[in-house]
């Protein structure tokens, strides 16, 4: 993938979008400087009914809500950033 990826491309079945995000390039110009990382895992939750969603049996929290919204974009998680 070459180019930002659009709405319709999250706006797709969850675990549909979590597999085809692997190997996807994330992008950023800081202070000049271009850095590229490259998507090695993803973790996609289905709803209530999914054991491992924060959502489960009516448990979604004001930090959570970002990512039960239709068509969220990707949310990174700032503790699974890593370096070599």
């Amino acid at each position: 993938m070459s180019h930002p990826l659009s709405r319709k491309f999250y706006n797709r079945p969850t675990l549909t979008v979590a597999r085809e995000l692997i190997g996807a390039r994330l992008v950023r110009v800081l202070d000049g400087v271009k850095l590229v990382g490259i998507i090695t895992e993803t973790e996609g939750y289905i709803g209530e009914e999914d054991q491992a969603c924060h959502a489960r049996a009516g448990g979604r929290r004001a930090r959570c809500q970002c990512t039960v919204r239709l068509g969220t974009r990707t949310f990174i998680s700032p503790t699974a950033i890593t370096g070599c």
